[in-house]
């Protein structure tokens, strides 16, 4: 659920895309955005202002997190974080969002180190 209680998310997967769903309290489907059908979703989450949501996207050796901010019920892509186990020998593990600073994401890596990033848009 969304901390401010108005819609659930959830993924689909269809042989060509893998979606990022909305359910409003009542069931009714409100939104969605898509990804490529080569890709997984790890883990979806709120930050506790209900403003951004995190998403961790694996596909092969490579793991990103993505940023996803709501306005009028169009989603943009805020920033997205890229780690390649090939290349860089790390990749996300998991995430969380910190409860009292809503603009506060900790990641997980592989190799145990623990990385902070602190949001701020005008």
């Amino acid at each position: 659920w969304r901390p401010s209680g108005s819609v659930i998310t959830c993924t689909q997967r269809f042989p060509q895309k893998y979606d990022t769903i909305f359910f409003e309290r009542n069931g009714l489907r409100h939104g969605e955005f898509s990804f490529r059908s080569d890709c997984s979703v790890g883990q979806l989450e709120w930050n506790s202002a209900s403003d951004l949501l995190a998403i961790l996207i694996k596909e092969n050796d490579k793991t990103s997190i993505q940023i996803w901010h709501m306005n009028n019920w169009h989603w943009y892509l805020k920033q997205e974080f890229r780690f390649d186990k090939e290349n860089s020998g790390d990749e996300v593990l998991g995430f969380h969002w910190d409860e009292e600073d809503s603009m506060k994401l900790v990641c997980i890596l592989a190799s145990g180190e623990i990385r902070q990033y602190l949001f701020h848009w005008d």
